[in-house]
């Protein structure tokens, strides 16, 4: 794995917990949800349990994908959009 895709997490974290905002689609949102969720995760400062943090945006992030984002060319669902899009090439 390569050093970005392992450390793009943290690095999104440590973002939030020292206040920065970044302007990627859906932090503001993410943030909101902590703050009312998990604020002692964002309040833990140096200290903070990285794992948790981490496991609770990948657990946002899959659920906004499911249920709430949809593609802006089709209005589809992304997983049905892109299940589809595998079907179509994978001939299933």
């Amino acid at each position: 794995m390569s050093y970005t895709r392992r450390h793009t997490p943290r690095a999104r974290g440590t973002l939030l917990q020292l206040g920065r905002g970044s302007g990627e689609v859906g932090l503001p949102d993410f943030i909101s949800w902590m703050e009312q969720n998990h604020p002692e995760l964002l309040e833990s400062g140096p200290e903070a349990d990285w794992d948790a943090l981490q496991e609770q945006a990948r657990s946002w992030l899959e659920d906004r994908y499911r249920n709430d984002w949809v593609t802006s060319n089709t209005d589809e669902n992304y997983y049905d959009y892109w299940g589809g899009y595998w079907d179509s090439v994978n001939g299933s």
